[in-house]
């Protein structure tokens, strides 16, 4: 193959082009699985960062080639890096309409980390928490929905006498944010971080992430489905 062969003849795997990105990230842009394979078999780095801190995964899944998004996710890519926007892998597939690529992340084992990012979307001064769940349900509810299904967890079969389903309301009711993260009025905030405990009890240090009511009950999950 002739990449193998630029390979043996010496070509530079992290070489960079005058926007900064290296081969990988053109062959993730254009969905060359094999390529993309390839160049992390010979040394390439999977998470090189461009002017703009694109990844080969950003590219992958604002692009809509699954199969190279679940290459890079199988090999350790970072699911929830994010770009100069403050976007990750599953807002760029949310944005650009990319069903397969959304439902290849949040099957991924670190979905979590995706699904943590926080967005502020709007006008400045009249800006909004956004996440990832929140545009699923708008875009892509199909995708939404599978979201749901794994933050629930059956215990036994229904005629078992310990027979149980745990719910996760991590995601669908993300009211409160840490100590470190700002408001609505405040900067963004690029990951919700964990509010509860181990024993299910908000931590000392969380907020609601704005202090208007109505538009937390407006902006809630659940209120948008």
């Amino acid at each position: 193959m002739a990449v193998k062969d630029l390979i043996t003849a010496g070509a530079n795997v992290l070489a960079r082009n005058n926007i900064e990105w290296t081969p990988l990230d053109c062959a993730a842009a254009n969905g060359w699985a094999i390529t993309v394979g390839i160049l992390l078999d010979h040394g390439s780095q999977i998470d090189p960062c461009d002017k703009r801190r694109t990844t080969p995964l950003h590219l992958a899944s604002s692009h809509g080639h699954v199969n190279v998004v679940k290459l890079l996710l199988k090999r350790g890519a970072a699911i929830g890096s994010v770009d100069y926007q403050g976007r990750n892998c599953l807002d760029l597939a949310i944005e650009n309409n990319h069903k397969e690529v959304a439902y290849a992340i949040v099957a991924d084992k670190n979905y979590k980390d995706a699904l943590r990012n926080v967005t502020m979307e709007g006008v400045i001064g009249a800006q909004i928490r956004d996440t990832p769940l929140r545009k699923l349900i708008r875009r892509l509810p199909d995708v939404a929905v599978a979201v749901l299904n794994r933050c629930t967890r059956t215990d036994e079969q229904p005629e078992h006498d310990n027979y149980s389903i745990r719910f996760n309301y991590e995601f669908i009711d993300d009211t409160y944010v840490a100590g470190g993260d700002k408001d609505d009025d405040g900067s963004p905030s690029k990951q919700s971080g964990k509010v509860f405990n181990d024993n299910g009890k908000l931590k000392d240090n969380t907020h609601p992430y704005s202090t208007n009511p109505d538009l937390i009950i407006e902006n809630h999950p659940i209120q948008m489905m």
